[in-house]
């Protein structure tokens, strides 16, 4: 490493220093879980450091692996052999054994089909579904960036109104997703992650007092 690569690095670290202590103090420790595998109390702890430094995305894609990580682990204390079905066939079967019960059903699916597999699949169109933002076109002339530039900062100085705005829709507008995305995740990683870490904790409960509460659904479930 050289010197100015370190001081680099110096320089970049201090300038996001204050908003990684603010994300970190919101956020569940690691060192505290108990009766987990290490392989989830790791991924745990990188999902944490992830969104202490801003990066939401991968948090929120590694909170999908998680969830699938920890359930895998509880099928395994109750059967006492690993489970070869996808994601989807494994919340299922630990639904109809009792592992979990019908909200945590809900709540597991929810986060496969609705978080884990969209982020996976970049399908950013059906995250930002139905959002728009309201702004207004400029036209310029881009041979003049002189005129463009005053243009555009007369622009941002003009209020939006109903009358010389409009609202633009996410469908069909790549760019206008790209850009919601980065503020959606920074909101759905922390919570993702606090509701998951709740999840998990609940369930090690089980584990570590070694009663299973009895879960079988029901005729109603």
């Amino acid at each position: 490493m050289t010197e100015q690569t370190e001081k680099e690095f110096d320089a970049y670290i201090l300038s996001i220093r204050s908003d990684c202590i603010s994300r970190l103090s919101k956020l569940p420790s690691s060192n505290d879980i108990t009766y987990v595998e290490p392989r989830v109390r790791q991924l745990h702890y990188e999902i944490r450091m992830a969104i202490c430094f801003g990066l939401h995305e991968t948090a929120i894609q590694n909170c999908g692996i998680l969830a699938e990580r920890f359930l895998r682990d509880l099928y395994y204390s109750r059967v006492k052999k690993e489970c070869d079905n996808e994601f989807a066939q494994l919340i299922s079967k630990c639904f109809k054994m009792g592992i979990i019960h019908k909200k945590e059903r809900e709540y597991l699916d929810t986060l496969r089909e609705k978080v884990r597999n969209q982020y996976v699949h970049s399908r950013f169109d059906k995250i930002t579904a139905g959002m728009g933002v309201r702004g207004r076109t400029v036209k310029f002339n881009s041979e003049k960036p002189d005129e463009m530039r005053k243009q555009l900062e007369d622009a941002a100085k003009t209020p939006l109104t109903d009358e010389n705005s409009e609202i633009f829709r996410t469908e069909n507008n790549r760019p206008l997703q790209d850009i919601l995305i980065s503020d959606i995740v920074k909101k759905q990683s922390a919570y993702l992650f606090i509701s998951l870490d709740e999840f998990i904790r609940n369930k090690a409960k089980e584990i570590e007092t070694g009663k299973f509460e009895d879960l079988t659904p029901t005729s109603k479930d």
